[in-house]
């Protein structure tokens, strides 16, 4: 079976819900609307990327080495095609939901650990243990959630007295003290939080903010890289607590988080939920070098894999994601004469 096929298969194998949402008439002009954007053919990379054959990391690379074009024009294309395509038709098969979030990492937590924690230990947890526990490695921390998450979902009160016990915690964050309106007190947790809010105020924020808030920090107090980290990972408990759901708008249900996971990003838990969702349809991903070599059919003569490619048609409406796919590989090789 060559390349493409094999490709093909894998989308096939996917829950139908998500094919359905990536192969509709919708999704269709979406892409041309990306490809007009871009001026670059789409469907095959969508395919590539949802099947987890591609991900953030190595698919830019793809665009490269098959397009011509720049990296920074792979990143957007690449952000674009998560944000307008992927991430919804995960969030259409999984629904924004707690009880959704709980099922999607039900399948990466052992079952016994996924309501690790009852509503009293994670209220203790941000009464004394919340330094502690943010240190913890991250199927811990991941459990540590989708236990807040269920608890928080049927105890309506609940949220307000985590932000509470947040804003009062006395542990110690760091050995300096910190200046708050012009006076010195410990760097505990409350403190830390007083001082951010002082400068930033009771808004929102984002990474960018928190960034500059910590190098604003270098000119006023001595941090050790430690408490640097700490303090950062404490402010993220904050806005993601204080402000949800706000701070978790545009962000896919399986990467949800109260307590911050070490490195943590959205691209990394979307490669993770592929790979779960791979793996429950039979799908095995191969690593391979980024060179476009590595993406093309094994055949090297261009007649034979257009009559390949023609054959294959007949296998897909003309109206599913894998017909386009084939057409646009199609026409890149008739631009190839």
């Amino acid at each position: 079976m060559n390349y493409i096929a094999e490709c093909l298969e894998k989308f096939q194998s996917l829950p139908t819900g998500i094919r359905e949402k990536l192969g509709g008439d919708e999704a269709y002009q979406k892409i041309k609307k990306l490809e007009k954007e871009f001026d670059v053919s789409l469907s095959f990379y969508l395919i590539l990327l949802i099947i987890n054959e591609l991900d953030f990391n190595n698919g830019p690379d793809y665009l490269v080495a098959k397009f011509s074009i720049t990296k920074k024009k792979a990143k957007d294309i690449t952000d674009r095609l998560y944000e307008v395509l992927i991430y919804p038709a995960f969030d259409a098969e999984i629904g924004p939901s707690l009880d959704s979030f709980i099922d999607v990492l039900a399948d990466e937590v052992a079952v016994p650990e996924i309501i690790k924690y009852n509503a009293a230990q994670v209220e203790d947890i941000f009464d004394s243990q919340l330094i502690p526990t943010l240190l913890q490695d991250e199927k811990t921390i991941q459990a540590f959630n989708i236990s807040a998450f269920a608890a928080m979902d049927v105890d309506d009160l609940l949220e307000d007295r985590l932000i509470n016990l947040l804003l009062n915690n006395e542990e110690l964050i760091s050995a300096s003290n910190v200046i708050v309106d012009g006076r010195s007190y410990r760097g505990t947790v409350k403190n830390w939080l007083k001082d951010f809010i002082s400068y930033h105020g009771s808004d929102i924020f984002d990474t960018f903010i928190l960034a500059k808030y910590i190098n604003f920090l270098d000119n006023k107090v001595s941090l050790n890289p430690g408490e640097k980290k700490i303090l950062t990972k404490v402010l993220k408990t904050y806005r993601n607590l204080v402000f949800f759901p706000d701070s978790m708008d545009k962000v896919p249900i399986e990467s949800w988080a109260i307590l911050p996971f070490e490195a943590e990003t959205v691209k990394q838990k979307v490669a993770e939920l592929q790979g779960v969702i791979s793996s429950k349809a039979g799908i095995k991903k191969e690593q391979s070098d980024v060179n476009e070599d590595n993406f093309k059919p094994n055949l090297s003569d261009v007649a034979n894999i257009k009559i390949v490619l023609q054959n294959m048609l007949s296998d897909y409406s003309r109206d599913s994601l894998e017909y386009k796919a084939i057409k646009e590989e199609i026409g890149r090789l008739d631009k190839k004469k």
